[in-house]
């Protein structure tokens, strides 16, 4: 239940006689409206819509209704099936039979069972009793007034006289509480309740003034909810009441006459047909009502009516809590602009949530809303005050109303204006060829009007025999302020970042006093500066193929606004030193690092070697646009040594940290704080080398460490992939590589949904990857073996579990098998495979050119056999095998079987950097050596490493098939 609405109304006497003594001041102070936009159309020639923009220190959106006295336009109080029964303001149509004008919401009301807080009185008949605050009332006339109804309920029977709490209002134990068919379909009450069923003797429904006769029909006691029906009234009293009431209604036998005394405070109300609800009254006499500070003084959406001294009858209302349209006002607030209308006595409606204005200009069949509700759709509520004409045929064209779409024109702009008719009742009547007329500028004779060069309030006139319709515009030649917005969605970002080589459509935006100015693009001026690509005159903007930062300007009538605009994903790689150029400076030399155990992304890196004999070494940053970016990030492996890394920058030196641990750790410099990023400087004592990889412009303030996500799948002859980045979201096509075989595949990919299309080739066993690579080097692959079928490539894998790997090696050339002793061929899968064999297969995999010419590395050259030596140089000169480094020398031991983490390392070696790791949980992972986590981690990640299920068994020995298994996944 909204308690503290409803403690508010309970209090709204004492809370008028507990005004502070600066209040008046304080809410002159507060409501100093000035209007920055206003526009009027009629609704019929006696009501007329308004719509503002104010300026009281926040941006403020207005509606209100005016209605003459003395027109066809009559207040009406519209609710459904019951008053409780909440529906939307697009439904109030179809419960009058009258023609809707307009309508706003109605009375405050308990959010919890709909209640109306107040009065409520519909053509004559009282439906609700008023509960101690304020009320609307009209006559059938249709003027108004704001008073106190202050009911007396009692009834009297047999001489006997008893209060009574309310009519269809909450009930409550122990009291008397009266219900008609207005309230639903069942009486509300709860536990044992004696129920007095009455029938009007008169037959006619509850009235305010004088007694409303009434004959018992029947007296019953019950547990269950009583029902209501139509024309009849339900007195209800819980059983465990005061024997005082109790005895008073157990002498209501039926037969037996009752007598409602229905009296009002303000005499008013005895003669109203339409009454409603008040919770706060904002003006009286004139004046505004003192104590409204203490009521609320929160800015939210308000809704109220107002009597001017003419009679006039204004429904107002005001949007709020929407800071970019309007904030909404105080109670305070609202009296002082009703006041500032001309009213001499107002008070509120429902607001917030609820607050809704809907009208119907000449033209239109219908209803529309013109306000803007809070919660963007109206609140539903039980009741709705509106303004209803008689429901016939259209008569002869009374009333035209002239439109335009926009509220604001620039000098020598042009804008449609259209106009609609209307008869005394609001009946919509066509306006047939109507003569278009403007006091200044010019306009044709289809309503298509053009700005004069000079500033002016232009009138528009739309005229059809003697009946004429006029709409003020103003045209001004210099909006105040202009924004650069996306044409698609509206955005106005702070500084555009937009990919390479994308399009991007802008739209510039004006507004005098916040109110948006109408302009033609040919009035556009747009340009930009810097080598972030091109502008074209209609704001489309392609950005450039290299990171790049700038301006777009854009001017409109002598008003310009510039937007900082970076070309840039979420991380430019400024250098991924795949090909470092080697240079120096003092106490410092930089080369090429292709060795992969000092690679962090890719297959190379950058090697620094100093000597600090001097104190520092310094890497100058002078060819990387660090400028560009907020941040500019870097992986360094460390030597351990505790030396010092300062950014220099600009015009700070920063400390980024100390070279106290050893493997690759990822710096930050803020250069979007400190500048552009000028040098690097090592400080300290001694030689030492570092290696750099992966430099990236990023403006992200966390690090980006993960790799792309993908799903892949296949199905007949075609596969699909959807691939994204959790950071980046989707990545472009160049992000991406796809493989059938080893070989490049093409493929179509849909960069808006992350989809990849391709065909495969026919015929055979073929293995599949894919592989995504983000801004920030992170990259992932997923691969499938798709097909197979037919003879096995060896007799003892048939049935194998390694089967399909070891035929499709065999098919690709890698496997040659081996002679059994019986001269057969044979692979023998499950016997270890040697170092030496492993090397052959490792060469006849990557297609390394032969080694044999190169220098003898190993001390045991002249054990490895004949068929293996080329493999095994080639191997070694490719970095991918080091051998087991002895105090008599280095050995490659070709015959010895090669263990799991051997081998893990090797193919490590021979794969790009960058991938992401797994979380090695394994209950043996302690028995990983330190020189093999990092690759079998990544092997895990790609899920090619899986154990036997529990155990990873790292030092066990590969077997021949494990080795197949491995090399085709990896294909």
């Amino acid at each position: 239940m909204r308690n503290n609405r409803l403690l508010a109304f309970l209090l709204s006497v004492l809370f008028l006689a507990a005004c502070l003594p600066a209040a008046a001041a304080k809410q002159a102070e507060e409501a100093s409206f000035r209007i920055c936009w206003q526009r009027e159309q009629p609704l019929t020639d006696a009501v007329m819509l308004t719509e503002s923009i104010l300026d009281n220190g926040y941006r403020q959106a207005e509606h209100y209704i005016t209605a003459s006295p003395g027109s066809c336009a009559r207040p009406c109080l519209i609710f459904g099936d019951s008053l409780c029964r909440r529906f939307g303001i697009g439904e109030a149509v179809s419960y009058t039979e009258e023609r809707l004008l307009a309508a706003v919401n109605g009375d405050y009301f308990v959010l919890g069972t709909g209640m109306p807080i107040g009065l409520v009185v519909r053509d004559g008949e009282l439906l609700s009793s008023c509960g101690g605050n304020y009320a609307f009332g009209f006559f059938e006339d249709g003027t108004g007034f704001l008073g106190r109804p202050a009911l007396r309920l009692r009834f009297s029977s047999d001489g006997n006289s008893y209060p009574l709490l309310g009519i269809n209002k909450a009930y409550s134990k122990g009291q008397f509480c009266l219900y008609t068919s207005a309230w639903g379909a069942t009486a509300p009450t709860e536990g044992e309740t004696i129920f007095a069923v009455l029938t009007p003797a008169d037959g006619q429904p509850l009235r305010i003034g004088g007694e409303n006769r009434m004959e018992v029909e029947a007296l019953t006691r019950s547990e269950a909810l009583h029902p209501l029906e139509e024309g009849k009234c339900v007195l209800c009293l819980s059983a465990d009441s005061d024997p005082w009431r109790l005895a008073g209604m157990e002498a209501l036998r039926p037969g037996t006459e009752l007598r409602l005394e229905i009296e009002p405070g303000d005499e008013r109300f005895e003669g109203c047909f339409t009454a409603l609800g008040c919770l706060y009254p904002l003006v009286t006499d004139g004046r505004a009502a003192e104590g409204l500070d203490a009521a609320d003084r929160g800015l939210a959406p308000r809704t109220a009516v107002g009597f001017k001294a003419d009679g006039s009858l204004i429904l107002y209302t005001v949007d709020g809590r929407q800071s970019d349209h309007s904030r909404g006002l105080t109670l305070a607030q609202t009296a002082e602009r009703l006041l500032e209308l001309g009213c001499v006595s107002a008070g509120t409606l429902d607001g917030g949530a609820s607050t809704v204005l809907s009208a119907q200009v000449p033209g239109e069949d219908t209803c529309s809303i013109r306000s803007r509700p809070s919660l963007g759709e109206p609140r539903t509520c039980p009741q709705y005050l509106a303004l209803t004409a008689p429901k016939e045929e259209a008569g002869q064209l009374r009333t035209i109303a002239v439109d335009c779409g926009e509220r604001v024109l620039l000098c020598g702009s042009t804008a449609a204006f259209t106009c609609g008719g209307c008869d005394v009742n609001g009946a919509p009547v066509p306006v047939n060829k109507p003569t278009w007329q403007a006091s200044t500028g010019t306009i044709d004779d289809g309503g298509l009007y053009t700005a004069p060069d000079k500033p002016c309030a232009a009138e528009i006139l739309a005229k059809s025999g003697n009946v004429t319709g006029t709409l003020r515009i103003p045209v001004i030649d210099r909006p105040d302020s202009l924004r650069i917005c996306l044409r698609e969605n509206g955005t106005t970002p702070e500084v555009l970042r937009v990919q390479p080589g994308t399009v991007t459509a802008l739209k510039a935006e004006a507004f005098r006093d916040s109110v948006p100015v109408s302009f033609d693009e040919a009035q556009c001026r747009w340009s930009l500066q810097g080598r972030i690509g091109t502008v074209s005159a209609d704001g489309v903007f392609a950005a450039g193929t290299q990171p790049a930062a700038g301006r777009i300007s854009v001017c409109v009538g002598g008003r310009e606004q510039e937007l900082v605009v970076m070309v840039s994903g979420a991380a430019i790689c400024a250098d991924d030193f795949e090909k470092a150029v080697s240079g120096s400076t003092e106490h410092l030399r930089w080369q090429q690092e292709t060795l992969r155990d000092r690679v962090k992304y890719g297959m190379g890196s950058l090697r620094l070697d100093y000597d600090l004999e001097e104190g520092s070494a310094v890497f100058p940053m002078d060819g990387y646009d660090t400028e560009l970016m907020d941040r500019t990030r870097f992986w360094l492996l460390s030597d351990g040594s505790g030396n010092s890394l300062t950014a220099v920058h600009e015009g700070a030196r920063i400390l980024l940290g100390r070279l106290d641990f050893r493997g690759w750790m990822q710096f930050t410099a803020e250069t979007g704080r400190y500048g552009a990023l000028k040098a690097l400087e090592i400080r300290g004592s001694g030689k030492g080398t570092l290696w750099m990889d992966q430099l990236l412009l990023s403006g992200e303030e966390e690090e980006d460490l993960e790799a792309p996500v993908i799903r892949f799948s296949a199905s007949e002859g075609a596969i699909s992939a959807d691939i994204w980045d959790r950071q980046e979201g989707l990545l472009a096509g160049s992000c991406l590589r796809l493989t059938v075989d080893g070989e490049e595949c093409p493929f179509a990919y849909d960069p808006d949904a992350g989809v990849l299309m391709a065909a495969l080739p026919e015929g055979g066993t073929r293995h599949v990857m894919l592989r995504a690579c983000d801004n920030s080097g992170n990259y992932n692959s997923a691969s499938m073996l798709i097909g197979g079928g037919g003879a096995a490539s060896f007799p003892d894998v048939n049935g194998h579990w390694a089967r399909t790997y070891v035929d499709y090696l065999c098919a690709r050339g890698v496997l040659n098998g081996m002679k059994d002793s019986a001269g057969n061929p044979c692979f023998v899968p499950d016997r270890s495979i040697t170092r030496a064999e492993f090397a052959v297969m490792l060469c006849r995999w990557m297609d390394l050119p032969p080694g044999s010419d190169g220098p003898t590395v190993f001390a045991d050259e002249k054990d490895i056999p004949d068929w293996a030596a080329d493999s095994v140089h080639a191997a070694a000169a490719a970095g991918l095998i080091r051998g087991s480094e002895t105090a008599n020398g280095l050995f490659f031991l070709p015959s010895e079987p090669l263990t799991r983490a051997q081998a893990a390392v090797i193919l490590g070696r021979s794969m790009e950097g960058g991938r992401m790791s797994a979380d090695l949980s394994f209950p043996d992972a302690a028995e990983i050596p330190a020189w093999a986590v990092s690759y079998i981690s990544e092997l895990c990640f790609m899920g090619v490493m899986r154990g036997d299920g529990t155990r990873l068994d790292p030092n066990g020995y590969l077997t021949r098939a494990q080795a197949a298994k491995l090399l085709t996944e990896l294909t």
